[in-house]
C-alpha cells in the first residue's frame, strides 16, 4: 500500500526522473534547464531546483523518512536457509531448513528501540541505531544496491510536496 501511495503521490506532483519524462515534460511546453546536476523545469507554473548540496543537508527530513520506514519497513521479511544445525529457543533446526525473519520483529524490538510503536525521528540523530537493528534496504554485502537512489527519490519527493503543500486557514466569524 504504501509503494502504491508513494507512486500515486509522485506523479501528482508529475517530477521527472528520467529522460523519457524529461521529453515528455518538454513536450507540454515546459523548457528544461540542466546545470552542474541541478535541473529546473521552466514553463510549468513552477520551478523545481534541487541539487545534491541541498539533499545532504536534509539531515532531518532523512531521519523523518527512516523513522517511517522502520514503522512500516518496505521488506516484510524473507527466507533463509540453515548452512547448519543448531537450537534456537529449544527448538532443534536442522541444516537445510527455509527460516522466515520478519523486519517487524527487528524494527518493533523493544530491546532496540524503546517504546517501538511511537513515532520518533530522533532514533536516528547521531551514530543512529546499533548495527543491523534497522534493514528496511538489508545489510551487510547483500544490502539493496539501491539504497542510496531510493534515499535520493524519497528526499526529492518530501521537498516537492512540502514545497507544493499551501497550507488552509479558516476564517473565524
Amino acid at each position: 500500500m504504501m509503494n502504491q501511495s508513494y507512486v500515486l503521490a509522485k506523479r501528482s506532483l508529475d517530477i521527472p526522473t528520467s529522460e523519457k519524462r524529461w521529453a515528455e515534460r518538454r513536450s507540454r511546453g515546459g523548457e528544461v534547464r540542466r546545470a552542474n546536476g541541478d535541473c529546473q523545469v521552466i514553463g510549468s507554473g513552477r520551478a523545481i531546483e534541487l541539487g545534491i548540496e541541498d539533499l545532504q543537508k536534509m539531515k532531518y527530513s532523512w531521519n523523518v523518512a527512516q523513522e517511517v520506514l522502520r514503522l512500516t519497513p518496505p521488506l516484510q521479511g524473507t527466507f533463509w536457509e540453515a548452512i547448519k544445525d543448531f537450537v534456537f529457543n529449544g527448538f532443534s533446526i536442522p541444516k537445510g531448513w527455509k527460516l522466515y525473519w520478519s523486519t517487524n520483529s527487528t524494527h518493533k524490538n523493544p530491546a532496540y528501540f524503546p517504546d517501538p510503536e511511537k513515532y520518533d525521528p530522533s532514533l536516528f540523530e547521531g551514530t543512529g541505531p546499533a548495527p543491523y537493528t534497522f534493514v528496511p534496504f538489508g545489510g551487510g554485502p547483500r544490502m539493496c544496491p539501491g539504497k542510496e537512489y531510493a534515499r535520493l527519490e524519497i528526499l526529492v519527493f518530501m521537498h516537492n510536496l512540502v514545497k507544493s503543500y499551501k497550507s488552509l486557514r479558516t476564517r473565524r466569524l
